[in-house]
């Protein structure tokens, strides 16, 4: 890191010591405001994956001749359904 070592690692120090990443996966919005307005409805992000996961075989239905193969390949039907 270099010249930004120190800075990265106090800036790191500090998320830790506010418990960030888990406030975070908390859905705490105190993370970023004091009020959840315009916070609480925007952490879909942190969970997406695990609803996209439910839905992997109907996705691959969206992709055209070889690019399904590939889909496949990669892992929709690693959720249960083939």
């Amino acid at each position: 890191m270099g010249k930004y070592a120190d800075a990265l690692e106090a800036a790191l120090a500090d998320l830790d010591g506010r418990d960030v990443v888990e406030r975070m996966w908390r859905h705490d919005h105190t993370v970023w405001k004091p009020e959840p307005v315009e916070i609480a409805n925007c952490l879909g992000w942190l969970t997406v994956t695990n609803l996209m996961r439910q839905h992997l075989f109907d996705l691959g239905h969206l992709c055209p001749g070889g690019a399904r193969d590939r889909f496949s390949a990669c892992g929709s039907t690693r959720y249960g359904r083939e």
